[in-house]
């Protein structure tokens, strides 16, 4: 397993960890969950946007590593669709 594979999941595993505790967390808290979601949404968005930058930096570099130069970005049929993938994730 490669180390852009590893920081991936780690990054994948903090935003989705994270996005199942704020949940969970809301559905418990009934009567103060209003109060719990201004304290907590905002610090969870500020995570949850790193751990996507982090997903979309390591996985690009992961994937120009897999296809080895980066004339096979244009050349080969992974590298094209590696590209539109880069591109739809920069678009959103």
């Amino acid at each position: 397993m490669s180390a852009y594979s590893c920081i991936r999941r780690l990054a994948a595993s903090v935003w989705v960890g994270g996005l199942a505790t704020v949940i969970l967390g809301l559905a418990l808290a009934r009567e103060r969950r209003r109060e719990l979601a201004r304290s907590v949404l905002p610090r969870y968005s500020t995570l949850a946007l790193w751990s996507v930058a982090v997903l979309l930096i390591a996985g690009t570099l992961g994937g120009i590593a897999h296809v080895g130069r980066v004339g096979d970005l244009w050349g080969t049929t992974y590298g094209k669709l590696l590209l539109v993938k880069i591109g739809l994730a920069l678009v959103l």
